[in-house]
């Protein structure tokens, strides 16, 4: 794991290696072990290390035989093994045993289409001396960040946004159609981010520029649309072993690893197989809070002490929240809605004194059916059945009239979550089941609307891929919430504390096989993940496996609304402050008026609430 960055000057001239020392330092909390660094006239490219395979010997950059082809990189690539042997078969010669040099070796043999053989997660940037040619390359569904700005004159590029800024010519003007998108989503997919001339490379995507010509972009991946019909009973008894086999790839490591532990469903299952090949006790990291109803502290101890784990629990507590946001908003440059990353951010933080390696449940709920939005498709079509005057009368009227009932995901959000999407198509509901704020509400947040109206809704939905209407509906997941939230947090909140963060869900054997399966095998009714539940069976204690999915969600609401409470009071600072104006960006009544709906328990508003929150904190920081 490590933090890559590059300079190419457009004019030939040699870069500012000053610079270029700059935008790698801003990094080195990715890599604090070893930095490395490679020029080639109007080529540099920097690395920061955090050392995990090969310590001694896989310092970066690498070269090929001839020095020719120079690469850095960030990730890990579970198949290199195999990948060296098959070079090495053909002809290659190794210095090193790390996975890294795979890398230039399969670009010699076999060009650009090489990387699609790679089973990892990795961001790189590889420089051909010989071609004056430039490849990034991003992984299949974006585990790991890599930014690029073009300015004219030169390219530059860095695994995170914040490093990528302290070039002075990168510019720092607000996209206003990611802005749109943050307020809908309340964080931002590929390939936008928060500033209009700083673009995420797209996952399963490379970028080539040679020559001075315009960077081009070469899709190496994108998801399959075919459905394999494989009998439930032989799917069921295949899962289990590609997911060990999996997890066994992702414990390949020369430093301690460690698995989050919530107790839910997935992260269970890693740890029960991980016991199997494990030589040593596992260490495993819970975090909870003291708010009995949104904790799962006593779930995972119970599944700690049924695998002999060496377990640590940690509370967040609401006094830490204000301290977390700071720094958070300080060391991140785009903004964050989703509070769940504070909680993330801290259990990291403790890892950290015990692991380098950990492993987290990330994807599992995309490929397996696991979110309950899956089920309510289900409903949508036996629910339009109802009478209009009673579908859109009284059950809106009972909706609009049930309090909050402040308990984690309670039925009062699900039901008003439902409801606002009830009546689109398919796709477009699934995006408004999850909704921060509509367009009407934007226009009336925005101190500048846009007069060019965007629905990032559509954008995304037009890009579906799957067999069925629900394999859609999780790719729709997969390319908008679990790259542009799930993967995003993770990364940030472990690297962060320079501790790297693998997802055994994702990797490419378990994934392409659960993937092809039919949806149907997943969610049933309201139950899902079922085929995965009934494989796991054998394995887990039948609480876990009848557990529905209960979600990662701090005690915001409740705090928010608790007078004396630090997070309400921060709360009631920047509603009630001129902070909303002062950002430029948006106008304080709407946000004033949820505050009281909230604080009053007509409404739960905490989602909207977090993510202006997380808009005007990032704002202050980083808005110049």
């Amino acid at each position: 794991m490590c933090g890559i960055c590059g300079i190419l000057r457009r004019d030939g001239q040699p870069i500012e290696v000053d610079l270029l020392n700059r935008i790698n330092q801003a990094m080195v909390h990715r890599g604090p072990d070893d930095e490395g660094r490679f020029l080639d006239g109007p080529l540099g490219m920097a690395m920061r290390r955090l050392a995990i395979i090969d310590r001694a010997g896989g310092r970066q950059p690498i070269q090929n035989e001839d020095g020719s082809v120079t690469v850095v990189y960030n990730g890990e690539i579970y198949n290199y093994r195999e990948l060296t042997r098959l070079l090495v078969g053909r002809g290659h010669h190794f210095r090193t045993r790390s996975d890294t040099e795979v890398l230039v070796h399969l670009y010699e043999e076999f060009g650009l289409d090489g990387f699609q053989r790679l089973n990892g997660m990795f961001a790189f940037s590889l420089w051909d001396g010989k071609r004056r040619r430039l490849v990034l390359g991003r992984d299949r569904t974006g585990i790991k960040p890599l930014v690029y700005a073009d300015t004219g004159k030169e390219f530059v590029w860095a695994s995170e946004t914040r490093a990528l800024l302290i070039h002075p010519s990168v510019s720092r003007e607000l996209d206003p159609l990611a802005l749109q998108t943050y307020l809908r989503f309340y964080y931002i997919p590929s390939p936008r981010t928060i500033f209009r001339f700083v673009r995420k490379l797209q996952p399963g995507h490379l970028l080539v520029l040679e020559n001075n010509t315009s960077p081009r972009l070469v899709r190496f991946w994108e998801l399959p649309e075919e459905c394999e019909a494989v009998p439930e009973e032989e799917a069921r008894k295949a899962l289990p072993g590609l997911l060990r086999a999996a997890i066994e790839r992702h414990f390949q490591s020369e430093v301690p690893v460690g698995v989050y532990l919530s107790g839910g469903l997935d992260s269970t299952s890693i740890v029960a197989l991980a016991s199997e090949f494990s030589s040593e006790p596992l260490r495993t990291f819970s975090i909870g809070f003291q708010e009995a109803s949104y904790s799962e502290l006593d779930d995972a101890e119970a599944v700690a002490s049924r695998y002999n784990t060496i377990h640590r629990s940690y509370r967040l507590e609401s006094a830490q929240v204000p301290q977390i946001l700071e720094d958070w908003t300080t060391r991140v440059a785009e903004p964050f809605g989703d509070w769940s990353a504070l909680a993330n951010y801290e259990v990291s933080r403790r890892a950290k004194e015990e692991v380098t390696v950990i492993l987290r449940g990330d994807g599992g709920d995309e490929v397996l059916g696991g979110y309950p939005t899956y089920s309510a498709q289900r409903i949508l079509p036996w629910f339009r059945k109802i009478p209009s005057p009673i579908r859109r009368g009284l059950l809106r009227t009972v909706a609009a009239k049930t309090p909050a009932s402040g308990k984690k995901l309670g039925w009062d959000v699900k039901l008003r979550a439902f409801l606002r999407g009830a009546e689109e198509e398919p796709l477009i509901a699934h995006f408004r089941f999850k909704e921060i704020f509509g367009p009407e509400e934007i226009d009336a947040l925005l101190s500048d609307p846009p007069t060019e109206k965007f629905d990032p809704f559509q954008e995304y939905a037009e890009k579906a891929r799957g067999a069925d209407l629900l394999r859609k509906v999780m790719g729709l997941d997969l390319v908008t919430f679990l790259e542009g939230n799930g993967y995003a947090v993770g990364d940030l909140t472990t690297m962060l504390h320079s501790v790297e963060s693998r997802v055994p869900f994702m990797d490419n054997e378990f994934f392409d096989y659960g993937w092809k399966l039919p949806a149907r095998y997943f969610v049933r009714g309201l139950r899902t993940k079922a085929l995965f539940r009934e494989a796991m069976e054998p394995f887990l204690p039948p609480k876990v496996v009848r557990a529905p999915k209960r979600g990662f969600v701090i005690p915001g609401s409740l705090w928010l609304r608790s007078p004396g409470n630090p997070v309400h009071e921060l709360g009631r600072d920047i509603v009630l402050s001129d902070r909303i104006q002062s950002t430029g960006l948006l106008i304080p009544d709407l946000v004033r008026r949820y505050w009281k709906e909230h604080n009053e328990g007509r409404v739960d508003r905490t989602r909207a609430l977090t993510a202006v929150f997380g808009l005007v904190l990032w704002a202050e920081k980083h808005l110049v």
